[in-house]
């Protein structure tokens, strides 16, 4: 039997996914502007049909985020996420934003992130899964993101 697809309910816990993912996306994209444009997708159906495939043997790889099959998109499987501390959660995504930024594998994701923001991503865990330390977590949401401007409607409507 596969994972549920979430529920109305599920949107508030979906929300603290999502506003810890604008938080790391605005401290990323101070330093690379481009990267301001990455959304988020937090109910991947790749993600669901690799982790229904290796319930079995999971390890973590490509069972919790993602890129690469959308272009500026971070896919995630929130109900997986869920479960995880917040350390974790921007661990993983300042590894995948590693990944947009260097364009290369688990490796190079890493380096990256260690080169341009001086945080190293840990691994750990029965998944293996990334994390950073409380600290670099700290930092990575301390910049507040920025609200898009709301559309005014035109003068006379």
């Amino acid at each position: 039997m596969g994972e549920p697809t979430g529920t109305q309910e599920d949107w508030d816990d979906f929300y603290y996914v999502f506003h810890l993912f604008r938080y790391v996306r605005e401290f990323v994209a101070q330093r690379f502007p481009r990267l301001k444009r990455v959304e988020f997708n937090p109910l991947c159906r790749e993600i669901l049909k690799f982790r229904t495939a290796h319930s079995d043997e999971l390890k973590g790889r490509r069972a919790m985020m993602h890129v690469a099959h959308h272009p500026n998109i971070i896919c995630a499987w929130a109900h997986a996420v869920l479960r995880l501390s917040a350390n974790h959660l921007v661990g993983l995504f300042l590894h995948e934003f590693g990944h947009l930024g260097s364009r290369g594998n688990d490796q190079q994701a890493d380096r990256w992130v260690k080169k341009h923001f001086g945080i190293e991503i840990l691994y750990g865990g029965p998944l293996n899964l990334e994390w950073v330390s409380p600290e670099d977590g700290k930092r990575a949401l301390s910049v507040r993101p920025t609200r898009r401007p709301r559309r005014r409607r035109p003068e006379g409507s």
